[in-house]
């Protein structure tokens, strides 16, 4: 399949459910574990209303400085370098961003800055 970790979903899935689970499985400690899922394989009569649903999770999954939610910032340096290839080599590939988008200049949570 070409990928670890792949999240297969399929035509008679309980979409509610798997939704919940692959958002969870990708988005869990921000995608930092090498456990996470890297990519959602779907059968083509759910792609549609299942990527509809994923990048809706996904909007939510958005961390700090929102403590309820499920996912945190990005730590390392590295990290936020490596995340920023992968998006750009998707999107010139064709590959269209549905939610989130890259930051120029990340920064501290207000309640951080002075230390």
């Amino acid at each position: 399949m070409g990928r670890k970790n792949a999240a297969i979903v399929f035509e008679d899935t309980a979409q509610k459910k798997c939704i919940g689970s692959v958002i969870k499985a990708c988005f869990l400690n921000q995608g930092e574990v090498c456990i996470c899922t890297t990519g959602i394989y779907i059968h083509k009569k759910l792609y549609q209303t299942f990527t509809e649903a994923f990048a809706s999770g996904g909007k939510e999954a958005q961390g700090r400085p929102a403590p309820e939610r499920v996912c945190a910032w990005v730590r390392l340096k590295q990290h936020l370098k490596h995340f920023r290839l992968c998006i750009t080599l998707a999107t010139e590939d064709g590959g269209k961003m549905l939610c989130g988008g890259i930051r120029e200049e990340p920064d501290l949570p207000k309640e951080n800055k002075n230390g």
